[in-house]
């Protein structure tokens, strides 16, 4: 199953890799002891749970594979599908993504092709469950749909489940050369970030006019911030306001993507956007800027790396991977972090 979305240009940026290689292997490390904590109570409940995975399946994928077979009645209510055998949390996501589908009217956003089936089209469908298992602590199995008839063939995929508050299992996703959970995710992360770095565009021009280059001071705030990120920034810039009086100050440079004053950003394109394990996006994109200082306006590319996060029902800017971290290839949170603690 391939994601669609807007096309854009398949670059990767230096700064991209950097950033996905280190905030890997921090959370890899941070999460190692709990993993090995759980995987054996995981593993326990999992040989319990096992049986229940298998017959859940079986009624599930009968059920809905009896409204695709039948020949000439329309095409089955995948909705009622959805709503009935899915988890909550892949719904809310599903839902993000038609909320944004209605911006663009006759695009296909998110995962192209049907999930019960992992085909856009069918004759007969049946469905085998080969195998639970675990991964990442969550139950997952792995199962072979067939296609016979006019449209043979089969597509071996895993599917994540989880139990609700009532004991019941959902299926919590499904992976087939990736996640379209993750995929969802990412197309939603995407689109919010252009949508940002949009106002963020025509507050450029604005200053353009007025001069004030304290303008997008504003999007150092709630709601483009994360609540974590928005109070390190605070206590970083209150320390700094003693400092600029005498021109020092951590952040010499604009993290937006901007290296100094008397720049603004003409435009942004998202290069690259993923899911990382801890369910935050990494994104890279491709700024065009505009050097306003001289008497005919320069404009450079200038790469750009975010870590998005969800919280309060939107993607929010949890950290920048570029800017003042450009040399270190360090995040601005683990800077400000440091920073804090040498003044103490």
């Amino acid at each position: 199953m391939q994601k669609s979305f807007k096309k854009k240009k398949d670059m990767k940026t230096y700064h991209f890799l950097i950033a996905a290689a280190l905030i890997a292997t921090s959370c890899k490390q941070a999460s190692n002891h709990n993993d090995d904590d759980s995987q054996s109570e995981t593993e326990a409940i999992l040989q319990t749970d096992s049986t229940e995975i298998v017959t859940f399946l079986k009624t599930a994928y009968e059920d809905v594979l009896s409204a695709y077979n039948k020949q000439g009645e329309g095409n089955p209510d995948v909705e009622a599908f959805d709503k009935k055998y899915l988890s909550p949390d892949f719904l809310m996501w599903q839902g993000e993504l038609e909320k944004m589908a209605k911006k663009y009217p006759g695009e296909i956003v998110g995962p192209d092709g049907d999930h019960w089936i992992q085909a856009q089209d069918w004759d007969q469908v049946s469905m085998r469950v080969d195998s639970v298992s675990t991964s990442k602590g969550q139950p997952t199995a792995a199962i072979t749909i067939t296609h016979s008839g006019n449209c043979s063939g089969q597509e071996h995929i895993t599917l994540a489940l989880c139990k609700d508050v009532e004991g019941c299992w959902h299926i919590d996703d499904f992976i087939s050369l990736s996640s379209e959970k993750d995929a969802i995710k990412a197309c939603v992360a995407e689109d919010q970030t252009m949508e940002l770095y949009a106002k963020l565009i025509d507050e450029c021009k604005t200053q353009r006019q007025t001069r004030d280059y304290t303008s997008l001071d504003k999007f150092n705030k709630m709601p483009y911030v994360t609540e974590e990120y928005y109070r390190l920034y605070q206590q970083v810039d209150s320390m700094d306001k003693a400092n600029r009086a005498e021109g020092l100050s951590f952040f010499n440079s604009d993290h937006w993507g901007l290296r100094q004053e008397f720049h603004s950003i003409d435009s942004a394109t998202v290069s690259k956007c993923e899911i990382m394990e801890d369910g935050r996006a990494i994104i890279a994109l491709d700024l065009v800027v505009r050097a306003d200082y001289v008497r005919k306006p320069e404009t450079y590319h200038e790469p750009q790396c975010l870590i998005m996060k969800w919280e309060e029902g939107q993607w929010r800017v949890d950290d920048f991977m570029q800017g003042s971290t450009k040399e270190k290839g360090l995040s601005e949170k683990d800077l400000m972090l440091e920073h804090l603690k040498g003044e103490d």
